[in-house]
């Protein structure tokens, strides 16, 4: 469920970060895909999801290291627009229980929209290139190098983390590919 503490778009008080930038092209891939998804009312949007996704995302990364950085909190909340305190990311760590297998095993509800896309296209025959959902972890694969970069270093516990998260997530990819129904026969 989208955090009721995102907002729809990002705003940057990091000027040309890196990370900003790369969660920006995440919200760009969900505006296109939103443009040839079926016309019909999402509850909650699409982007909702994606900023939730984002939101739980990277504060699985920020728990990898046992200790949530000050520039990791004020990364989170420069991304999405959020106004979260450290005590409240741990909290949803905690409740969430975000720092676990079962997180890392489940799948965002983002998905769900970006496969209901890939299948529009894929039974229009109109899908070309890689599908919503792929173009989609490439690019919160390419955040999270970046996120867990932002306090200045990377550990092993931190890259090993967010390289089993993506991992899962492919196989959720891959799953959702093989399962698409290309042009109706």
């Amino acid at each position: 469920m989208p955090s009721s503490r995102t907002q729809n778009t990002p705003k940057n008080l990091l000027g040309s970060d890196p990370l900003y930038a790369s969660v920006v092209d995440i919200f760009a891939l969900v505006e296109e895909a939103e443009e040839n998804a079926p016309k019909r009312r999402r509850s909650p949007a699409p982007d909702e999801l994606a900023a939730d996704c984002i939101l739980h995302f990277f504060a699985y990364l920020a728990a990898s290291d046992e200790y949530i950085a000050g520039k990791e909190v004020r990364a989170i909340n420069d991304c999405l627009g959020t106004v979260l305190f450290k005590d409240e990311i741990q909290r949803m760590i905690r409740d969430e229980n975000i720092y676990t297998i079962t997180f890392e095993q489940m799948r965002p509800e983002v998905l769900d929209f970006f496969e209901t896309v890939d299948q529009k296209l894929a039974k229009k025959g109109t899908l070309i290139g890689p599908t919503y959902s792929r173009r989609f972890i490439d690019l919160l694969e390419k955040a999270g190098y970046l996120f867990i970069k932002i306090d200045g270093s990377m550990n092993e516990d931190e890259e090993r983390d967010l390289k089993t998260i993506i991992a899962s997530y492919r196989d959720m990819v891959e799953k959702i590919e093989k399962g698409l129904v290309k042009d109706k026969e």
